[in-house]
């Protein structure tokens, strides 16, 4: 019963971890926060940037529109994107090998 208990809850925290992907950025390397899974917020994703560029970033892009949703107990519930794109001050502008390049 334990090994469950462990199990459900670690299903639970991963559906409201924020995701970071690197990408190609207008300057190089980019950052695509998503923070649209389970309770998360727009403020979770500015604080995952904080972490992942404690030098400060700059904000190239977001998304905060709805899409689509569900029905709940009777009640609809929308679907939030909530995502940012951020570039790093302080990183050296390459591109990640595994981005594809935007255009």
């Amino acid at each position: 019963m334990l090994r469950l208990a462990a199990i459900a809850s670690a299903a639970l925290l991963s559906a409201c971890a924020v995701s970071t992907t690197p990408i190609n950025g207008p300057n190089g390397l980019a950052y695509e926060i998503d923070c649209s899974r389970g309770a998360n917020t727009l403020g979770d994703c500015y604080n995952a940037a904080a972490m992942k560029c404690p030098k400060g970033y700059r904000l190239v892009g977001s998304d905060t529109s709805t899409s689509g949703g569900v029905i709940y107990g009777g009640y609809f519930i929308p679907s939030n994107n909530q995502s940012i794109i951020v570039e790093c001050k302080d990183a050296v502008q390459k591109e990640p090998a595994s981005a594809s390049p935007r255009q």
